[in-house]
This record gives C-alpha cells, sequence and structure tokens, in this order.
C-alpha cells in the first residue's frame, strides 16, 4: 500500500466511476484509492472489482448497511493499517 490515500465513498455512482479513476491517476499515479460502497443497486461496487483485477492499488469496502461514523472512521483505520503491512 502506497503512504497516500484517498477514500472515496460511493452510492449509485455506476456512471461516473470509471471517470473518476482515470481522473485520479492522471493526477498522481502511485496512490492508493478505497471507495466505500453503500451497498449501491446500480452495480457501482461490481465496476470496482473489475477495474481492482487491473489495479492493484484500489480497494474496496462493500458495506450492507450504513454504520455510524466512528465505526467507519475505525473501519477504515485498520484497513489501511491491514493493507499497509
Amino acid at each position: 500500500m502506497n503512504k497516500n490515500l484517498i477514500i472515496i465513498p460511493t452510492y449509485n455512482e455506476a456512471l461516473n466511476i470509471k471517470n473518476l479513476i482515470i481522473k485520479i491517476f492522471k493526477f498522481q499515479k502511485k496512490i492508493d484509492v478505497l471507495f466505500i460502497d453503500d451497498n449501491s443497486p446500480d452495480g457501482t461496487s461490481n465496476i470496482i472489482k473489475n477495474i481492482q483485477i487491473k489495479k492493484k492499488n484500489i480497494f474496496l469496502i462493500k458495506r450492507k448497511k450504513k454504520i455510524k461514523k466512528k465505526k467507519l472512521k475505525k473501519k477504515i483505520y485498520f484497513y489501511s493499517k491491514e493493507k499497509k503491512n
């Protein structure tokens, strides 16, 4: 995992997600991107999973339901620590 991590929450972004990823990596190639998808019914997380096959610095947390911010922050922290090691 790179030192820099961008965290992006998503919900129903299937039409935009590919362009967003392209723009991020045009700006900075050595960066990790963590998407947190709130169980989008439009297939956003499936698109991210397909892109993950080629780009190893894209990560996804798919939430089945919304959780409290404090719990989410803790989950992100431990997720980033786990991927760093």
